[in-house]
């Protein structure tokens, strides 16, 4: 699934890979110096793209800010995979090539202003401080670069291609189309809609918001969900239904076509959707497997309380402390109360010895202190996400030390829509919020893959030459074709939450997810 991605110049497959213009660049290279991006509007290419609001409560949505650098730091080293080294890029729906619509009419090419930055594994040290410091010498760098979170695709640690949160307060469906009043697509640019108006977009989708049939090679999706559901169908026969808390995790591999649709069920309340897409990119042994997903359902991904610590790390009993949703990777002592951390497909970066993948959505209440253990290695790359406040005046204070008893009398603060990459992974991690002020944070870690990246749109390999190969191969076969009905494949809007294999297997959640049985806290954080 690529959600604002999906489109990424698909229109190229019609006209030949002779036009495909790949991006390549070199993991086990010198790193390039980037330089924090330029102050223009962050409705850049996207037209009248808004960032969503604060929530719970309504905030500012202000215009784009400059980056912000901690001065004590040099200047972050990284590498580009797309097309410029904007943070907070945007993305061009406008760009459609009209000569493609017949054969690829939800296909959309990526504007000169989009893009995203991978962190390059370190292969010279960022300063001689840095390399010989002690973990407890008082001048040690907490946060190695904070930066602006855009209305686009969000800055990213190797082995991570693309994160992008999507918010989207869909209105009541119109008479059980599983779409809005068609009188709501007035001023919208219907077939590549990125407009935010009104607090939604119909991005490729026609009559129901989404993105119909498109191509990935090479890479994985994990498409974590909030709120709302999500259809999904693909070239290898499955499909499924899922959202309200449930993760899909797919591994594109050799090649796939899938549609990602979200559909509105209720035709007497408003539909809001909310989740995250990720790109998780797959080492060059891999990235010729076989399609495969699997299915993470609400009831069986971890939660885990937290205990809130004291300015020295200490546990205060009786605090509330936060919740951690766990999608990958479990360092947290064990929660026997807790189910287990659901495997990774078996070909994923995340399923490799040592590769130190995790994903977690960490809810912290005003005025709580948490730990987060130490990665498995200094190499590993961590890197968290402010991404959800009460109000748009929220702060997360972060400190890093040897041991649990992490000193919060020195700490670095990343606010509320901006990302940060954490100088150390393998010390403890504290994260504290003002007495007033709660926030929800994503937080990305993975031991870098340190290959060569070349992407073009929906493929991502480690040549030009593979990306040409990826083009020429999608025409012959369509990876597999598309069984489906439609390229926006629905189900019926009764339909509940399940999985379909393409080997005949179906599951379902054995228990209805939490945000089913609370539809109240759905309407809160809407």
């Amino acid at each position: 699934m690529s959600l604002l991605l999906c489109g990424l110049l698909l229109g190229f497959l019609g006209n030949g890979a002779d036009q495909a213009s790949a991006s390549s660049v070199d993991h086990t290279a010198a790193p390039l110096s980037v330089s924090p991006s330029s102050s223009t509007s962050a409705a850049g290419d996207a037209g009248d793209r808004r960032e969503p609001e604060a929530r719970p409560l309504v905030g500012a949505a202000g215009g784009r800010q400059e980056d912000v650098v901690s001065p004590v730091l040099p200047p972050m080293e990284c590498v580009t995979v797309v097309k410029n080294e904007e943070d907070d890029a945007t993305l061009s729906p406008a760009s459609c090539d009209p000569s493609n619509v017949a054969a690829f009419p939800h296909a959309c090419n990526i504007g000169e202003g989009s893009g995203s930055s991978v962190l390059s594994p370190l292969s010279t040290p960022l300063s001689a401080a840095s390399e010989t410091m002690s973990s407890t010498t008082p001048a040690a760098p907490i946060l190695r670069r904070v930066f602006r979170l855009g209305a686009g695709p969000w800055t990213v640690p190797d082995p991570f291609l693309f994160c992008v949160h999507h918010l989207d307060r869909y209105p009541a469906g119109y008479k059980g189309s599983m779409g809005p009043d068609p009188l709501t697509h007035r001023g919208r640019d219907i077939g590549s809609d990125f407009s935010y108006r009104d607090g939604w977009s119909m991005y490729h989708g026609d009559v129901i918001p989404g993105f119909p049939q498109h191509p990935h090679r090479g890479f994985e999706t994990i498409t974590v969900t909030l709120q709302g559901l999500v259809d999904h169908s693909d070239s290898m026969g499955a499909t499924a239904r899922y959202g309200q808390g449930d993760v899909q995790w797919m591994t594109a591999g050799s090649g796939i076509q899938h549609s990602e649709m979200f559909p509105l069920i209720r035709d007497d309340a408003p539909n809001p959707a909310e989740l995250f897409q990720l790109w998780l990119n797959l080492p060059k042994k891999s990235k010729m497997v076989k399609p495969h997903f699997a299915m993470f359902w609400e009831p069986d991904v971890p939660k885990l309380k937290l205990p809130s610590r004291d300015d020295r790390g200490h546990v205060i009993e009786g605090a509330p402390g936060a919740t951690v949703t766990i999608v990958a990777g479990n360092p947290f002592p064990v929660d026997h109360a807790a189910p287990s951390t659901p495997s990774p497909p078996p070909d994923s970066w995340a399923s490799q010895p040592g590769a130190d993948v995790a994903v977690w959505i960490i809810s912290l209440p005003a005025g709580t202190t948490i730990l987060l253990p130490p990665s498995a290695s200094r190499a590993t790359n961590r890197a968290l996400y402010v991404y959800a406040a009460a109000n748009d005046k929220a702060t997360v204070d972060v400190a890093l030390g040897p041991s649990e008893a992490v000193d919060m009398r020195r700490t670095e603060s990343v606010p509320y829509r901006h990302g940060a990459f954490l100088d150390r992974s393998d010390l403890w991690t504290a994260l504290r919020t003002s007495a007033d002020q709660g926030a929800e944070v994503l937080v990305l870690q993975g031991r870098p893959i340190g290959e060569p990246v070349a992407q073009h749109g929906p493929f991502v390999m480690n040549t030009q030459e593979e990306i040409m190969q990826a083009f020429t191969d999608y025409r012959a076969t369509q990876f597999g074709g598309w069984p489906w009905p439609a390229p926006d494949h629905a189900h019926p809007a009764t339909s509940g939450r399940f999985a379909a294999h393409a080997d005949g297997k179906r599951e379902e959640p054995e228990r209805p997810a939490t945000s089913d049985a609370a539809p109240d806290k759905v309407t809160t954080r809407s």
